[in-house]
């Protein structure tokens, strides 16, 4: 049973829709009040009466079908979009608090002393502290997470997961997703970020020397030395673009499921957790 609320919302969003057919019924509204208003009035031209009731009478038909049209097939197919684009957001929750955990790591990583522990929002995990900190962060230690990986190689298969759960979703439910909640999911998984670290970009190795290095060449080239691959504005730019494509994901679906928002967890900064804090810091 549809509520008030959400029977105007889709009618909103029908009239949206469809612009011209919601026009054709404005137009056959118009038609029927004028020829009831006319009706005895002297014709104008031979014929005309009959020919004005034959354009209201098919403007009554296309309003019943427009009707029949909206009750019968419109609204029961919204409810039922609504229905599974609320099943596909709430499989991303996972994907998403895994990603959010994953920055959270590396701002982690990268400071010697945890000073914002005690966040309410996720937003506020990306301030100015975190883009000035991770600048130090060194993509060659060894992830503590993993024993067998570097940074590089477990933000890497971090990143292949999180790309790889977008997709099955975007693949299973596509039909009943809003186009801006595909447009937001294909931005973040075709970010430079992702790009980046599935092995698909390059990037410039600044603390190193001013050149451009592919992923599979930086750790063989640059093997025992600092790889701080933030500390430039450039690569800056591309861990802030990935934010922002997140973080418009992550309201989209905490607009949607109120009651468990995606926040921060601020247990995971307690130091009997790895990362432990500054763990992967380099010279910068």
């Amino acid at each position: 049973m549809l509520s008030i609320d959400s029977f105007g919302g889709n009618m909103k969003r029908f009239f949206s829709e469809y612009k011209f057919t919601t026009g054709l019924l404005f137009l056959a509204i118009f038609i029927v009040i004028s020829y009831i208003l006319t009706d005895n009035l002297p014709e104008l031209f031979p014929y005309g009466d009959a020919l004005f009731k034959l354009l209201s009478d098919l403007s009554l038909a296309y309003m019943a079908s427009f009707i029949f049209f909206i009750l019968v097939q419109y609204l029961p197919e919204t409810k039922k979009r609504q229905k599974y684009q609320e099943i596909a957001l709430r499989q991303l929750r996972i994907p998403l608090y895994v990603h959010a955990r994953l920055f959270l790591y590396v701002y982690k990583s990268s400071v010697t002393e945890i000073t914002n522990s005690n966040l309410d929002a996720l937003e506020d995990l990306f301030n100015d502290s975190f883009y000035k900190e991770i600048r130090a962060f060194d993509v060659t230690k060894q992830a503590p997470l993993d024993s067998q990986k570097t940074w590089i190689e477990y933000i890497g298969q971090e990143c292949l997961r999180f790309s790889n759960s977008l997709e099955k979703i975007t693949d299973k439910y596509t039909y009943y997703l809003d186009s801006n909640i595909i447009e937001a999911i294909e931005e973040l998984r075709n970010s430079h970020f992702m790009r980046f670290f599935l092995g698909e970009a390059e990037i410039r190795v600044y603390t190193i020397e001013n050149c451009w290095v592919h992923i599979d060449n930086v750790l063989d080239s640059y093997k025992g030395k600092n790889v701080s691959i933030f500390n430039a504005s450039g690569e800056l730019d591309i861990v802030k673009e990935h934010i922002e494509y997140f973080l418009s994901l992550v309201k989209i679906y905490n607009d949607t499921h109120q009651s468990k928002p995606i926040v921060v967890d601020n247990q995971l900064w307690k130091d009997s957790i790895a990362p432990k804090a500054g763990s992967a810091i380099g010279n910068i």
